[in-house]
């Protein structure tokens, strides 16, 4: 018996490698990386939400690949107070991670905008870090006691989210 399974403790996860290969490829996409996770999926009679979330993931990282081969960041234009003058790259919607509160990031040409009943704003000379894990994005800001952890709707908003945030503080 493996020793997880003395404790009631849950094994290895039997898709683990299938998303360690998508987590790397979320770094660099490629439309053949893509293809073998594709390929790789899990049937969808043998786990329905696994199947799904592996189906969202890939969908996720063809839209990042759109973002990453284009020479021009995505605009989206949005009548937001919170955005004034600035070029909006991103609008998601969130949750505080493990929290029911929700509300809204904004990726902009000059800062991350987290709303939610109160307005917050990081621009980009203070944003050390974006990091993803899933999709959660965890946005770490100098000066600011905690970390600013919230939830994506989709693996989409988290793997783009994640890119401009790279792209944007490389020319900040």
């Amino acid at each position: 018996m493996p020793f997880w399974r003395i404790f009631g403790k849950p094994g290895p996860s039997p898709h683990a490698a299938w998303w360690t290969d998508a987590d790397a490829a979320a770094e660099a996409p490629t439309p053949d990386k893509i293809e073998r996770l594709r390929a790789g999926m899990v049937a969808r009679t043998a786990g329905a939400d696994d199947h799904e979330r592996q189906e969202e993931m890939v969908d996720g990282l063809e839209q990042l690949l759109a973002v990453v081969q284009s020479d021009q960041l995505p605009t989206i234009p949005t009548g937001h107070r919170v955005i004034g003058g600035d070029a909006c790259h991103l609008v998601a919607p969130v949750t505080l991670a493990d929290s029911p509160v929700g509300g809204k990031l904004f990726i902009t040409s000059a800062r991350v905008v987290f709303t939610s009943g109160a307005v917050n704003a990081w621009p980009w000379h203070r944003v050390r870090t974006i990091t993803r894990s899933d999709r959660d994005l965890v946005v770490t800001v100098t000066g600011a006691g905690d970390a600013l952890h919230v939830r994506c709707n989709a693996y989409a908003d988290a793997l783009i989210a994640t890119h401009l945030a790279r792209r944007l503080q490389i020319t900040k």
